[in-house]
């Protein structure tokens, strides 16, 4: 299949996903804001920029999927617009494990060359949720233009994030 076409599709499917909202949201989670700050180009060992970012997590569907919106800031007038999806699996223990992909917009500034302005966003992200339902978290992310332009060097992020969470 042409890569295009399963972009098209899961664009789509995220669209649609967001009007479809399913009525059995888990109780664990709500929506939330999450706010942190790391560094752009981890793996790089010549350039490394610190980053800040803020994400608005919308309340669960079922299986403790929930579309989110989020904006990450980097140094040389660089940022990263992204909607997307993300999984949550929290265990009875407080810790959580997330795992979230957007397709993004891509401002370059004067940061990294990614080849293309629509990227795609995927990240794991490991937590613990406190007494209050806080959380601090961790995340490793990557940002690339999935080989849809001849150049593609991607980028990684990692970063340290506290959630807010909202209602319920």
């Amino acid at each position: 299949m042409k890569p295009r076409f399963l972009i098209l599709c899961a664009c789509a499917s995220t669209a649609l996903g967001w009007s479809v909202r399913a009525q059995n949201s888990p109780q664990a989670l709500s929506r939330e804001w999450w706010v942190g700050g790391g560094t752009i180009d981890v793996l790089d060992n010549t350039d490394r920029h610190w980053s800040a970012a803020v994400e608005y997590r919308f309340d669960p569907w079922r299986w403790n999927l929930r579309p989110w919106l989020g904006a990450t800031y980097a140094e040389e007038q660089t940022y990263l617009l992204s909607a997307g999806l993300v999984f949550t699996w929290p265990t009875r223990s407080g810790l959580h494990f997330s795992v979230g992909w957007a397709p993004s917009y891509y401002h370059r500034g004067g940061g990294k060359n990614l080849g293309s302005d629509f990227e795609f966003y995927s990240f794991g992200e490991i937590g613990y949720t406190f007494k209050n339902r806080h959380s601090l978290n961790l995340r490793f992310g990557h940002v690339s233009n999935a080989g849809l332009k001849s150049y593609n060097p991607g980028t990684e992020l990692l970063e340290l994030g506290y959630s807010i969470p909202l209602g319920k």
